[in-house]
């Protein structure tokens, strides 16, 4: 597990995880919804273990979505407050974690 050691911003409302993303720090200014998305591993071979915070800086709810394939496990894939941040892991093959 790495933890994160860069910083990137989401531009836009919708955002699908690339592998530049892994072990970052997303950050969102929007005042819109946004929504995240996590591919298969058949698209962005994400490695085990890969970290990535999801933080909240703007007004707008931040909501992760599982493309095809993929299993997110969380008790709320959406970030309602702002100023928060919630972690993103692969816990295994099109398996994250989020909260």
């Amino acid at each position: 597990m790495t933890l994160p050691t860069s910083l990137r911003n989401i531009h836009g409302t919708s955002h699908t995880l690339t592998i530049h993303d892994a072990n970052s720090i997303l950050r969102s200014h929007n005042a819109n919804a946004v929504t995240i998305t996590i591919p298969p591993d058949n698209d962005v071979p994400f490695e085990l273990g890969t970290i990535i915070v999801v933080a909240k800086v703007g007004t707008g709810n931040i909501t992760l979505v599982a493309a095809s394939g993929v299993i997110l496990q969380s008790a709320d894939a959406t970030i309602t407050a702002q100023f928060t941040q919630n972690g993103l892991v692969k816990v295994g093959f099109n398996q994250w974690q989020f909260g």
